[in-house]
């Protein structure tokens, strides 16, 4: 299931919360992505958990 525009903007909205050392940790990796996702949208994160590689490599753009 792809993510709606509200789930989208909740997710960067927590991403834009932390400083920007933070993200880039986050955004580093896939694997630590996956385990913020869980720890922090962990309703966002079970609906997109199939697709969230997708989501993953989005945000590294918009980040970067």
């Amino acid at each position: 299931m792809a993510l709606s525009k509200k789930q989208r903007e909740r997710v960067l909205e927590m991403l834009d919360k932390l400083d920007k050392q933070s993200t880039n940790k986050i955004l580093a990796s896939f694997d630590k992505f996956v385990n913020w996702m869980r720890n922090t949208l962990y309703d966002i994160y079970l609906t997109i958990r199939d697709g969230i590689r997708s989501l993953f490599n989005w945000l590294q753009l918009q980040f970067s």
